[in-house]
């Protein structure tokens, strides 16, 4: 771990891009503002096609006092919020760079394992009006890095199609994109990536100073034997102590230093005491990410088969067929593998007259999660049997046994 890199990432609005500051809710919930896409003819996203409580990002910047086309490219990166447009199955966070930016991180060897700690402006949005001209820096989400994709020298994955550094407007040169792990090298129930809600501890800015006054452990002063890029001048840092003071330029958007000793120990702890948010509630790797290994979903499946005991509302495929609704709280990923693992309970058993055909199944999953996606929700199944190695339920068979449906239902 010696040789991976910690990267403070400024992102989202700022005085040049946007006008203001990204908005806290009154529910801590810390919300990246995309800046305008900054190249011509890309349009990967705009703001009226970004989600956001049931409306767009649009509507949200209406609401707070920004002038928005919603027909307006914007630049979505980092890409952190699994719920602001549909999704592949595969989807994990992830953030591009280029140009000069990138060969910072580049010549700093940011690569696999680097972590990214984003931070940009932030103002609290309550029930007054909401401060276009406040604020102060703060930390606002993560990343910790498992693959980097060279735009240009390498195949671009169905997850990072709609990524707008892989736009044919962007270089093919000095472009990457830094692809999160599914969990936390340190914490396997964690997701790799994450927005945080608002807390004091991350906060960058010193209280009633400037925006560029920062206070950040001592750890991170020269003093203390770490170098952050961009930042060598003494004459940027107070006294070292528990706490130092630091000035930070106007240039560079990335500063990066080691990822070791007390610096690590900071960050590891700065994610672990956050809470960290999904618009399906408090992250898991199963709203967030992929789904987790289905051996491990099993363990916590209760598998549905006494159809005699089915609830009246259950019975969505007729009297001999039952399809269980999502339980409370369950979100869409979780659901699609429990009626998964219960038709191949099903089918090993030989009870085929239960079994849902495959439209029956997409049709159970869009009509208690409209927002899915139907190309997505009819592959899952070729996700679900793909992925793992061991299904865990075998029959006696030295293979595991993938999932089929039922024949579709013929036409009258």
């Amino acid at each position: 771990m010696s040789d991976t890199k910690l990267i403070l990432s400024k992102k989202g609005f700022d005085s040049t891009y946007g006008g203001g500051p990204s908005p806290i809710l009154a529910d801590g919930r810390m919300i990246p503002l995309p800046i305008p896409e900054p190249r011509p003819g890309v349009c990967a996203a705009t703001y009226g096609s970004l989600r956001h409580n049931g409306g767009t990002y649009a509507d949200l910047l209406a609401r707070l006092g920004y002038r928005v086309d919603p027909q307006a490219p914007a630049h979505l990166d980092p890409d952190l919020d699994p719920g602001v447009r549909p999704r592949d199955v595969e989807w994990r966070g992830m953030f591009g760079q280029v140009d000069q930016a990138e060969s910072h991180l580049a010549g700093n060897g940011v690569g696999p394992g680097s972590l990214f700690l984003f931070w940009g402006w932030y103002e609290h949005a309550n029930s007054s009006a909401f401060r276009r001209n406040a604020g102060f820096s703060a930390l606002f989400g993560y990343l910790e890095v498992d693959q980097v994709l060279e735009v240009g020298r390498s195949v671009v994955p169905s997850c990072a199609r709609h990524h707008p550094h892989v736009a044919p407007q962007y270089p093919r040169r000095s472009n990457r994109v830094y692809i999160a792990r599914a969990t936390l090298s340190w914490d396997p129930k964690k997701p790799g990536w994450g927005v945080f809600r608002f807390h004091p501890r991350l906060r960058l800015s010193k209280v009633g100073r400037l925006r560029s006054e920062w206070q950040l452990p001592g750890c991170f002063h020269p003093d203390s034997g770490c170098a952050l890029t961009y930042n060598a001048d003494p004459g940027r840092w107070g006294p070292l102590g528990v706490t130092t003071d630091l000035t930070i330029p106007a240039r560079g958007q990335e500063f990066v230093c080691a990822l070791s000793g007390r610096v690590r120990d900071w960050v590891r702890n700065s994610i672990n005491e956050s809470s960290v948010w999904t618009p399906y509630g408090e992250p898991t790797v199963a709203n967030v990410a992929p789904s987790p290994t289905v051996a491990a979903i099993a363990s916590r499946i209760e598998l549905e088969t006494d159809i005699s005991t089915a609830s009246p509302q259950h019975r969505e495929a007729g009297p001999n067929k039952v399809i269980p609704a999502p339980r409370p709280g369950e979100k869409v990923v979780a659901y699609g593998d429990r009626l998964l693992w219960r038709q191949l309970e099903f089918q090993i058993k030989g009870v085929t007259s239960s079994m849902p055909t495959e439209e029956e199944f997409v049709s159970a999953v869009l009509r208690h999660f409209p927002d899915a996606v139907e190309r997505n929700v009819r592959r899952y199944r070729n996700y679900f049997n793909g992925r793992h190695k061991s299904m865990g339920l075998r029959d006696g068979r030295a293979q595991p046994i993938p999932v089929e449906f039922a024949p579709p239902l013929p036409r009258s």
